[in-house]
């Protein structure tokens, strides 16, 4: 009942005049409103692993003044620096261009297996093909002996063609006339011979009638 009616006297018009006079006892603290902690740190007093040297006693060994050096520093330094190597670090490299770069142009290796295996079934097709070109009794005429053949037939051509030149334009007798014919004909076999003989295979007979197979001609 006392506490209520302190409350009620103090409702309206605030506090007590005299109620909020300051106690000398309970004055604000140094790190009183500071959080206290439970767990303490401890603090590594020794945290150098290695101590300096101590420093020289100049009372057993007094510092030595006026010592002079015959060494030339100016040669030594120049001498120095021009033995020394260059220090190409910062400096700017040379671009290697795309054609310079090893292996360029360089077919790759599987179009070189690739290349290598079709001219291998090219070889087998020929090879196979000469085989079914085959006649008994003939061998086929090679390249220098056919040749000299066709230089044969070429100069008796020229030699036919220059006699058949100096007959008359006009065969007026018949002796004339048979020996146009006969130009002529020659003229035609020779060339036909030339035209035979200019193939890429050409098969000839040691001896005797070949026997050819008349369905591969």
């Amino acid at each position: 009942m006392k506490n209520n009616m302190k409350l009620r006297e103090t409702a309206t018009f605030g506090l007590l005049p005299g109620s909020t006079k300051p106690q000398p006892s309970k004055f604000l603290r140094k790190h009183s409103k500071e959080p206290n902690l439970t767990v303490k740190r401890t603090i590594a007093t020794d945290r150098c692993t290695s101590k300096k040297a101590p420093l020289p006693d100049l009372t057993n060994q007094p510092p030595r003044y006026g010592i002079k050096s015959d060494t030339d520093y100016i040669y030594s330094n120049a001498e120095r620096v021009i033995k020394a190597k260059a220090d190409r670090s910062h400096c700017p490299r040379k671009e290697v261009l795309e054609h310079e770069k090893p292996g360029f142009g360089r077919l790759p290796m599987y179009l070189v297996k690739r290349k290598n295996e079709i001219a291998k079934i090219i070889a087998k097709g020929i090879a196979e093909k000469q085989d079914k070109c085959q006649h008994p009794g003939t061998r086929r005429l090679e390249g220098d002996e056919k040749q000299k053949i066709v230089n044969g037939l070429k100069i008796k051509w020229a030699v036919v063609n220059a006699e058949y030149l100096k007959l008359p334009f006009i065969a007026d007798t018949d002796a004339q006339k048979i020996r146009k014919n006969r130009y002529e004909q020659e003229l035609e076999n020779l060339q036909r011979d030339i035209s035979l003989l200019s193939r890429k295979t050409v098969l000839v007979a040691d001896s005797g009638p070949s026997q050819i197979n008349p369905s591969l001609m």
